[in-house]
C-alpha cells in the first residue's frame, strides 16, 4: 500500500493506519502542505521525487517501535508532520556523530536535488543519522564520555553508512560532481593569478647566444 499520497494542491497525505469498515476504523492520516513550504509544485521532476521520497521517509521513521500502539504512532507522526509544515526537518539537538553542517558538499547537494536550503538538507541529513542510531539501540545524543570504544566505533560507522547512502544516490552524487568541478576550477584560477608574473626554477630556458 502507497502511504504517502500527493494531490495536486501539493499537499501529502501520510495514511498511519489504513481504514477498516468491517469493524467501522476509519483510516489515521497527517498532512504536510508541500507547496507551503517547500514550493512543491514549482519543483522539477526531481526535486519533486525527492521532497516526496524525504517526507515519506522522515514520517516512517516516526512510527519506529510504535505500530503495536497506532494512536501512539499517529500521535508521533503528527508531532513530526507538524514539524514538517513548520519548514523543520528535525527538531533534535545535534550532538556527536549527528551533527552536519550546511557548509559541507553533502548538504549543499541534497538541497539543490530536493529544491531546499542547505540548513534543511543538513537538518534532513542529521534526522537520518539519528534516527539509523535509534533503530541500532544507540542513543543519539549520548555523551563520547559515556559510550564504550566499541559504541563508539559503531556510532561512527552508522553515521558514515547513512551519509555515503545519501551521497551514493545517482542525483545527489551527479550535483557533488559539479560541487567539486567548481571548487577545483576556482582553485586552479587561484594558483593561475597567484603564479603571473613568476618564473619557475624548472621552466627550460635557452641559452645565450655565443
Amino acid at each position: 500500500m502507497k502511504r504517502l499520497l500527493i494531490n495536486e494542491d501539493g499537499v501529502a497525505s501520510y495514511i498511519v493506519a489504513s481504514a477498516d469498515p468491517a469493524k467501522n476504523v476509519e483510516a489515521k492520516t497527517v498532512s504536510v502542505d508541500l507547496n507551503a513550504v517547500f514550493g512543491y509544485n514549482g519543483l522539477g521532476d526531481i526535486a519533486k521525487k525527492a521532497i516526496a521520497f524525504a517526507v515519506g521517509h522522515v514520517l516512517r521513521n516516526a512510527t519506529a517501535g510504535k505500530m503495536d500502539d497506532v494512536e501512539k504512532a499517529l500521535e508521533a507522526v503528527a508531532d513530526r508532520a507538524k514539524a514538517l509544515n513548520e519548514g523543520k526537518w528535525s527538531e533534535r539537538k545535534e550532538t556527536g556523530e549527528t551533527g552536519e553542517s550546511s557548509a559541507s558538499q553533502l548538504s549543499q547537494a541534497l538541497a539543490v536535488v530536493m529544491g531546499v536550503k542547505p540548513n534543511e538538507a543538513a537538518d534532513f541529513i542529521v534526522d537520518q543519522v539519528r534516527t539509523a542510531l535509534e533503530e541500532a539501540g544507540l542513543d543519539p545524543d549520548a555523551s563520547n564520555d559515556d559510550l564504550s570504544a566499541d559504541e563508539k566505533s559503531k556510532r561512527r560507522k552508522i553515521a558514515a553508512k547513512v551519509r555515503k547512502s545519501i551521497g551514493d544516490d545517482p542525483a545527489v552524487s551527479t550535483e557533488i560532481g559539479k560541487i567539486k568541478l567548481a571548487n577545483a576550477q576556482k582553485a586552479l584560477e587561484e594558483k593561475t593569478k597567484a603564479a603571473e608574473g613568476k618564473a619557475s626554477a624548472f621552466t627550460k630556458t635557452e641559452a645565450p647566444a655565443a
